[in-house]
């Protein structure tokens, strides 16, 4: 089971997916389509290329880790929502005529946040994409950003030997969660409370019996079949349907696969 661990990391980050009006809020994890549009862009696959879009948005699994209680030695964090405005002018209405009245829409940030995402390759497609999205990372063809292009990255989003291949899911998701923790080149390794992980439906069931089968692990809440959109007005770009898994622990000390 081939797989691509990416650290997330910067200040602000926007992970859109309902977009209806003037306003473009955010939601309080990574969705898919964030996650495989941004690799998308580092390997250059073209948005005006639907064929190919399709393609590569089949080539992927995705699973996310997102940090909602973590602590570093000197300071507490929770994730902030952040907001800002902008101004529109010279917009069109829907029908297409010219809006002489400036336009104010809300934009939405998450802030103080820590996460970290993996692009699982799917069994059958084409081996060639996965050499292109590693090439990819390693030189994009983009510029990456989170979600916004004022979303800067503080660091690559991968290292050396985050493409891994795993035995299985649980060791995908292990991994993530090791990744979520590592130090940065300007963030320290950080102690989680709580976190969450999102995953393909179905991904989650070994895993969190795993976990209630062992004395002293997390306390796990499981949610199925959360459906993940991106949509813009009756447009809808994707939809996948995913697991969420969320974690009360001290610190990820303990976690499967690691040694306490």
């Amino acid at each position: 089971m081939k797989a691509i661990l990416l650290g997330l990391r910067g200040s602000m980050r926007s992970w859109g997916a309902l977009s209806l009006g003037d306003d473009r809020w955010t939601e309080e994890r990574p969705t898919a389509s964030a996650v495989i549009g941004l690799v998308g862009a580092c390997a250059g696959v073209e948005r005006s290329d639907v064929n190919a879009v399709a393609r590569w948005n089949r080539s992927w699994s995705v699973v996310t880790a997102s940090a909602l209680r973590w602590s570093t030695p000197a300071a507490h964090f929770e994730p902030t929502l952040l907001t800002d405005f902008q101004t529109a002018h010279n917009s069109l209405k829907m029908d297409g005529t010219d809006n002489p009245t400036a336009v104010v829409s809300t934009r939405g940030y998450l802030g103080e946040t820590r996460e970290a995402a993996a692009l699982v390759f799917t069994d059958g497609a084409d081996p060639q994409l996965f050499e292109q999205a590693v090439a990819g990372l390693r030189n994009p063809v983009y510029t990456p950003f989170l979600g916004r292009r004022c979303n800067a990255l503080s660091e690559p989003l991968t290292a050396p030997d985050d493409v891994v291949d795993a035995p299985s899911v649980s060791a995908v998701l292990d991994a993530l969660i090791e990744r979520l923790r590592r130090p940065g080149l300007m963030e320290p390794a950080i102690a989680v409370d709580k976190f969450e992980v999102t995953c393909d439906a179905g991904w989650a069931d070994t895993w969190t019996q795993c976990l209630r089968e062992q004395p002293g692990r997390p306390v796990v809440r499981l949610r199925n079949g959360v459906a993940d959109r991106r949509s813009a007005g009756t447009m809808i770009y994707s939809t996948r349907t995913m697991d969420i898994i969320q974690f009360d622990v001290a610190s990820l000390r303990g976690a499967p696969g690691e040694a306490a």
